[in-house]
């Protein structure tokens, strides 16, 4: 996570000395403070999988390694093509499926969240 960053010299002092656990600690006591639930979700294949195309997203096994293919096309780096033809950001497909991993209350991108919002040319 905080690997090759690059922040300006004064904010990567201050970021990159911040334990992870500690981040997450933090996190997880305010959470608490204002009655937020915290949860911590697995998250492999979420960016490789595409949201739009309804891919299983399976659970890796560092015990039984499977190859799994899935029906997006990367573009360019942070942009996905769908099956469909549609053109997604890396981030909100990945973020997208990390919801629908955690399964909290349904997840759903029905509407509103600007998912397909601009048309992109390449």
């Amino acid at each position: 996570m905080k690997q090759n960053i690059n922040l300006g010299k004064k904010t990567n002092q201050k970021f990159v000395q911040i334990p992870h656990n500690n981040l997450r600690l933090k996190l997880k006591a305010m959470c608490n403070r204002y009655g937020l639930t915290y949860l911590e979700q697995e998250e492999s294949y979420t960016s490789k999988a595409s949201f739009l195309d309804n891919d299983k997203i399976p659970v890796y096994n560092a015990d039984n390694p499977t190859e799994y293919s899935f029906s997006y096309q990367r573009i360019q780096r942070g942009l996905y093509k769908t099956k469909q033809g549609k053109l997604i950001n890396a981030d909100c497909n990945g973020a997208a499926n990390i919801g629908i991993k955690s399964n909290l209350n349904g997840f759903t991108l029905d509407r509103g969240l600007g998912i397909f919002g601009y048309t992109i040319k390449g």
